[in-house]
């Protein structure tokens, strides 16, 4: 598997708490899925991904997504 990632929880477990911190990422496809998660923090994150979105969402709760994905 050639993306940048997987963050994959249940709907009825999501995964909890994740920090990624200080990470750069260079995908050969997709960019980080993350999927039925919440908490996750983003500190310092940049993917770059060859096809689409350098982020994948559903039913997640990302906080610093607007940074890691170059908005200001």
């Amino acid at each position: 598997y050639e993306s940048a990632g997987l963050i994959i929880g249940l709907p009825e477990s999501l995964v909890q708490n994740v920090v990624l911190e200080n990470i750069n990422i260079t995908a050969a496809t997709t960019g980080l899925e993350i999927r039925n998660a919440g908490g996750v923090q983003l500190k310092n994150v940049k993917v770059n991904s060859k096809e689409g979105e350098p982020f994948i969402l559903e039913n997640a709760e990302v906080e610093g997504l607007a940074e890691a994905a170059g908005i200001r």
